[in-house]
This record gives C-alpha cells, sequence and structure tokens, in this order.
C-alpha cells in the first residue's frame, strides 16, 4: 500500500510537538509539590498510599513529576500507547502501517482532540496523565478484552503466551488505578460472565478470569487504603458513606461541565441514538452491539462519578473514552474512513495547527513560569519577605488555553502575605521565604 509523504510528515510533527509540550509545559498547582526534589519515590509512595492519594498512578507522578526530561518521554509514551490501544478496540487490529493507512490513526487523535476540550491536562500534564490518562489505559483495555469476548466470544488472550503471575501483576496494577474505574469493569465482567454462563453454558476464559481476580484484589486494596478516609475527611464527609445531596449536587455539576467544556461532545452524544437507529441497518449486527455496550459502560461510569467527594473534568475522562469510542466505531462502519482526499487534507492541517499551537501555547506559559521564579531568586538575595510586581498568568488564549493548559495560574500568588495559598507555601519552602506576595 502507498504511503503518503504528508500523513508520514503530519504524525512525525504530532509526536514531536507532544514531546515539546512535554518538555515545556508549565509547571502547575500540583507539581509546585515537585520543586523540593527528589525523595525514594517508592517510600513517598508509601506514605501516599497512607495520607494523600493511593492510586498506583500517584508512583509515576512522583517519580516523572521531578524530573524535566522524563516528563517528555512519558508524554510521547502514554500519548502512543492510548492511541493505539484506541485504534486496536476500534478497528480490532493492531496497526501497521504497511498494510493500513495511517490518516485512521491520524483520524482518531484528531476526533478525539476535537470532542476533549482538557486534551493537554490529561497528555502533557504528569499528575494528572499519570493519575488518569495512564492508569485508564489499563482499566479500558481490560474493559475491551470483556466486550471483545462477550460479542466476539474472542479471547485475546489466549493468543498469546502470558506468564500467570504477569496477569496477576497487571491485573493489581489495573485494580489500583482508580477507583471509579474498577467497580464498573468488574460489574461488566460478571454480569457478562453470568449471562454467557446462561445462554451457552460457557464459563469465563481462565485467563481473563485470573486476570479479574487480581484486578478485584487490587481494587480492594485500593478501596481500603487508609489515604481514602484522609481525603474524605478533608471534604468534609464520611468515608464509604451515601450522601445523597451531594451526590445530586454532583449530578448538577457533570451536566455544567458537559454544557461548559465538552459542549461539542455532549451535542455529538445528544444525537448520537438517532443516528445509531437511522444507520443501524447498515452496522455490522456485532459492532452494533459493541457500540451499545460501551455507550451503557459511559452512561453507567457517569453514575461512579458522581460519587467522587472531588469532582472535575479529569472524573469522567473514563466515561468519555467509552463515549467516543462508541462514535468512533459508528463511524468506522458508516464510511470508509476519511474517504475524500478534501476531508483527509483538513484533518492533516487541523492536526498540525493544533499541536503547533499547544507547543507555542506550553512555551509561552512555560517562559511566564520562568520568569516569575527568576524574579522571587533575585528579591531573595535581598530579603526573604518577596513582593514581586506580577504574579504567574499562563494566558495565551482563551480559545486555546483550555484546550491546551489545565490552569492560568494567575491565583497561585495573592495579595495577602499573612494568609498562603498551596502554591505559596511549596515556594515559601523551595526558595526559604518568610513572605511572598504580589503588589
Amino acid at each position: 500500500m502507498k504511503i503518503s509523504f504528508f500523513d508520514v510528515f503530519t504524525l512525525c510533527m504530532v509526536f514531536c510537538c507532544v514531546l515539546f509540550c512535554g518538555f515545556f509545559y508549565p509547571v502547575l498547582r500540583d507539581q509546585f509539590y515537585y520543586l523540593g526534589g527528589y525523595t525514594n519515590p517508592f517510600v513517598e509512595y508509601y506514605h501516599s498510599y497512607l495520607e494523600t492519594n493511593p492510586r498506583i498512578g500517584q508512583f509515576f507522578s512522583n517519580l516523572v513529576g521531578r524530573n524535566r526530561w522524563l516528563q517528555p518521554i512519558f508524554a510521547v509514551m502514554l500519548f502512543t500507547s492510548f492511541f493505539w490501544l484506541i485504534y486496536r478496540v476500534v478497528f480490532r487490529r493492531s496497526i501497521e502501517f504497511q498494510k493500513t493507512p495511517i490518516r485512521n490513526f491520524l483520524g482518531l487523535i484528531a476526533g478525539f482532540v476535537f470532542l476533549i476540550n482538557y486534551f493537554g491536562e490529561m497528555f502533557f500534564y504528569v499528575p494528572y496523565s499519570g493519575n488518569y490518562t495512564f492508569t485508564h489505559i489499563f482499566s479500558f483495555g481490560y474493559l475491551f478484552l470483556i466486550i471483545d469476548e462477550f460479542v466476539y466470544q474472542k479471547a485475546w488472550l489466549d493468543e498469546k503466551e502470558l506468564a500467570i503471575w504477569f496477569l496477576i501483576l497487571i491485573g493489581i496494577f489495573t485494580g489500583l488505578g482508580n477507583e471509579h474505574t474498577i467497580p464498573l469493569v468488574l460489574a461488566a465482567f460478571v454480569l457478562f460472565s453470568v449471562v454467557n454462563y446462561v445462554k451457552l453454558r460457557k464459563l469465563p476464559n481462565k485467563k481473563l478470569l485470573i486476570l479479574s481476580i487480581a484486578v478485584l484484589f487490587g481494587y480492594l486494596l485500593l478501596f481500603f487504603a487508609p489515604a481514602n478516609s484522609v481525603r474524605y475527611h478533608f471534604v468534609g464527609e464520611e468515608p464509604y458513606s451515601l450522601n445523597a445531596a451531594q451526590y445530586l449536587e454532583n449530578w448538577k455539576m457533570l451536566f455544567k461541565m458537559y454544557y461548559y467544556y465538552n459542549f461539542e461532545l455532549a451535542s455529538l452524544l445528544v444525537l448520537f441514538p438517532f443516528l445509531v437507529f437511522y444507520f443501524r441497518k447498515k452496522i455490522e449486527k456485532k459492532e452494533l452491539h459493541r457500540i451499545v455496550l460501551f455507550s451503557v459502560a459511559g452512561i453507567f461510569g457517569l453514575f461512579v462519578d458522581a460519587y467522587s467527594p472531588l469532582f472535575g473534568t479529569r472524573v469522567l475522562f473514563f466515561s468519555n473514552i467509552c463515549f467516543i469510542t462508541s462514535i468512533f466505531i459508528f463511524f468506522s462502519q458508516i464510511i470508509v474512513f476519511l474517504k475524500t482526499k478534501i476531508f483527509h487534507f483538513v484533518l492533516n492541517i487541523f492536526l498540525l495547527m493544533f499541536f503547533f499551537f499547544a507547543a507555542v501555547v506550553s512555551f509561552h506559559a512555560y517562559r511566564n513560569y520562568e520568569m516569575v521564579t527568576s524574579q522571587i531568586e533575585f528579591q531573595r538575595k535581598k530579603s526573604p519577605d518577596v513582593v514581586l510586581e506580577s504574579g504567574f498568568n499562563y494566558r495565551f488564549s482563551k480559545y486555546l488555553d483550555r484546550k491546551v493548559l489545565l490552569e492560568t495560574g494567575e491565583n497561585y500568588i495573592d495579595c495577602n502575605p499573612a494568609k498562603d495559598t498551596s502554591v505559596e507555601r511549596n515556594l515559601k519552602r523551595h526558595y526559604r521565604l518568610k513572605t511572598i506576595s504580589i503588589k
């Protein structure tokens, strides 16, 4: 198959820009914690498990977040792994660029960029991407194995010579990933196993069963971690209890987030059931089942998400992966993927423009970070009481900032030297200051 030079160029530029963004992404609120330098990552995660964040992704956030050279490597590996998995789920085969057009892979990236309004936060920013995007690769891959075995009776794990100890290790790692996603995928495994047994008198695949038991064990380690009690008490709630009023309030917040932050995806999801119903005869029956099952998984994921005591856009990420995957499967069935040359051209230009401007936004923000910290270092030589002319401001463009950045940094330092923000406390500790404020 003839390989398009334009596609190869676009893909190379996308990866170069992801690498650039990972290197120059500005230091955001959570990452100021890492200014203190290295500690033993295993000891630090042990304390995180007891006191702050028990998710296994926190180990990698702690490890990578302190090293500016590891961050871009992690960003590229994360980006590649995530979209390789999305491709595998949508097309049910691995990427072979000599046999399949690169534009299919580019189309998935472009569609995801367009539909996810907080793209940079989930791929460039280490603390969140480590705790969400990275761990979601494992939980979403596990969901794919469950759905594919149920729909196609396809045991992907049987095709691989995987040692039992490796499956157990991956399962525990998956279970320790995120408390919002694992109940959903385990429930899917139990439900589909029961249905298969009733209909076909077929027990679950042995390797998938071992993997699922390990996932459950890992989830129990996460669920009963001491840090969860600490986090619930921090927001004034009792651990493992259901506050009906807060649950309903989170549902209101959920709809607001889709309206304000994910309007493109929300609009398409409203139309999606009608599109699927109208084109149902053109969709292969088993693929139609997969569209429905991934969509249902996304919906049930929202019910779990609304239980979170600390609610934000990142909590919705797993549900959004399920929704977007359903959309991708639908369009891959309805049209020859990226068939027309004009659409192919527009797709490449969109990706080149987005990732180029993402690199510009990241670099501009990092320059601002360096400017403010250099002011702090300069004034510290004169006095431990630092008063800045201006604080952090990562803003570049209101149309692009949210797509690339998580925060603008404008509220990191305030005018009140007597009351410190979390960023001010970390800055004071790192630069050995008495006070820090803005004129």
